[in-house]
């Protein structure tokens, strides 16, 4: 049996395909020694389709089976074994299908688990309908199986914990996290990376955390809110009594970074975490809910597929937090969440925590909450301090690109580009590319993989350009991205806000370019009274600029018509 190492499954992907196109025998896929399917080559299927009707007409001549000579015994099927290479080659050599050799004695081999029985391509019939995702699910292909153990993989490395971890200079109090009375095994592990003093939202939620009450934190981008409810969380939690912990995060990087923090600050007190989030097959996290975890993170779409399939119970749930509250509760994700809540009982402690909060989504949270204390350490303009804010008028849609392509030459730092639309930002990418730029891009519809790959690249410096859609715009953490750009500005204030956030992390300095046209002058304007200041306009040679009329104010500089004095 050939062995296909990971790395080379994908580059020889196309090969195998081709070989098994080619095969005249039928070919047995395996993984780690069990069997997952049995390929059926179109000139096998016919052979076979041909000897069954040969079998047929023996059964109705017995005499002419008696003068027949005996059958010669089948050929077994090709094998495809997708588990990894223990001891890969010296040589790098492109994968092929081995086909076995005629049977010979050979030395007694260990016995090995029975494999399932091999499904042939004919019974890979899309299932009935179920739940959301189910169908998907249940129908995962060898591939996926490869990219989810590779997810698995680099979601368990330490090392992709700690780069979780800011790695940004943050404001912090003179206090010490001594002070709250945390326990011995948490300030240890405060200790060992490098969690000194409370930022300003720790300083103050910690305390009030503990107690077990109710809070709103708002707190600007990159200061340190996820840890601000992760610490309460482990302290107050206990290993062995179930799920008892629910962190609610809008996108699965979000999920991921705070999972990272929750096996860090859980590992003393053998706190268990399971990451429930889509666009990764669901078995594995089916595995981990059976291990009885005792926190979970999840995004709320995933959540009510295993809510609904009952394979996670959520009748325990003590504490409760939404991260990114403001947007878990706007209108795309407010029914979802309310499906959440009739799972979880009325007796619990919740935590919202947000840079951003206009004041009818904090009117709706106060109904979710029970007195709540109210955290505010945002600036007065809103934004992160240390940024520098440009505004780039131009006169067509078709003098946008000019631009950007412009300031990507004009910075030569770390930089993130936002785009409204996911084909836009695939558009964008190859535009990019076609410059020379080196870029990488990450959107909703890229699997989980892509994107964890994407972010890996950008954060690590192998790519200094990133063009993201908004699933990028809150709650991840890139150190030192120097230059954000809006090629296209976001629908509501907020989100600009939180686009912001990404550059200027706690004492940081960053710049952010805004490129538009007359249609977005409106949202300008909404954006600059939520600065409290006007935003520079800026030009570039070669880009042709859109100029501002300043209109006259009403009744002036208009002669008065004489009136017609009625005696």
């Amino acid at each position: 049996m050939h062995s296909i190492s990971l790395n080379k499954l994908r580059s020889g992907l196309k090969r195998i395909l081709q070989q098994v196109a080619a095969s005249e025998e039928p070919i047995l896929i395996t993984w780690q020694g069990e069997a997952l399917a049995e390929i059926c080559p179109p000139s096998a299927q016919s052979k076979a389709a041909i000897e069954e009707d040969e079998e047929d007409a023996e059964q109705d001549s017995p005499a002419r089976e008696q003068q027949q000579e005996p059958r010669p015994r089948p050929k077994p099927p090709e094998t495809i074994d997708l588990s990894p290479a223990i001891n890969p080659p010296q040589e790098a050599r492109p994968p092929q299908v081995q086909r076995s050799a005629a049977p010979q004695p050979a030395a007694p081999q260990p016995t090995q688990p029975r494999p399932r029985r091999p499904t042939t391509l004919g019974n890979l019939s899309p299932p009935p309908a179920a739940s959301v995702g189910q169908a998907e699910d249940q129908t995962e292909s060898a591939e996926d199986l490869v990219e989810s153990a590779e997810d698995m993989a680099a979601l368990s490395s330490r090392d992709e914990f700690f780069r979780a971890i800011p790695q940004h200079p943050v404001e912090t109090t003179h206090g010490s996290f001594a002070s709250f009375g945390l326990s011995a095994p948490l300030l240890h592990c405060l200790e060992e990376i490098g969690f000194e003093h409370p930022t300003p939202i720790q300083a103050a939620v910690i305390p009030a955390a503990l107690e077990g009450g109710d809070v709103i934190g708002l707190a600007q981008t990159g200061s340190g809110k996820t840890a601000a409810f992760c610490l309460p969380i482990a302290e107050r939690l206990l290993h062995g009594r179930g799920v008892r912990g629910l962190i609610l995060s809008p996108t699965r990087e979000i999920a991921m970074q705070t999972k990272a923090f929750l096996d860090l600050f859980g590992k003393d007190h053998h706190l268990s975490t399971a990451c429930l989030i889509g666009g990764v097959p669901i078995n594995p996290q089916i595995t981990a809910l059976r291990k009885k975890p005792d926190i979970l993170v999840a995004t709320p779409g995933r959540l009510l597929d295993h809510a609904r399939r009952r394979t996670v119970r959520l009748d325990g749930i003590e504490e409760l937090v939404l991260d990114e509250a403001d947007h878990m509760l706007d209108l795309g994700f407010l029914p979802q969440i309310v499906d959440v809540l009739r799972y979880i009982p009325d007796e619990r402690r919740t935590m919202m925590f947000s840079a951003t909060m206009p004041p009818d989504i904090e009117r709706l949270a106060q109904r979710l909450l029970s007195d709540p204390m109210r955290v505010d350490i945002l600036p007065e303009g809103r934004a992160a301090e240390g940024i520098t804010h440009q505004l780039y008028l131009v006169s067509e849609e078709e003098e946008k690109k000019k631009c950007a392509l412009a300031l990507l030459r004009q910075e030569e730092g770390s930089t993130l580009v936002f785009i409204r639309r996911k084909v836009d930002a695939e558009w964008l990418t190859r535009v990019l590319e076609k410059e020379g730029h080196p870029v990488v891009r990450i959107h909703s519809d890229l699997n989980q993989r892509q994107r964890v790959s994407a972010l890996s690249s950008f954060r690590e410096g192998r790519h200094r350009i990133l063009v993201a859609t908004d699933i990028a715009a809150r709650g991840l953490d890139v150190p030192r991205i120097q230059h954000v750009i809006n090629y296209d500005l976001p629908d509501q204030v907020e989100d600009y806000i939180h686009r912001a956030g990404r550059t200027a992390r706690g004492r940081l300095r960053g710049t952010v370019s805004s490129i538009c046209t007359w249609k977005d002058k409106i949202m300008v304007r909404e954006i600059e009274a939520a600065l409290g200041e006007q935003i520079p306009r800026c030009t570039l040679e070669g880009v042709e600029a859109y100029v501002e009329r300043k209109t006259a104010a009403k009744g002036r500089g208009r002669h008065k018509l004489p009136t017609r004095r009625r005696l």
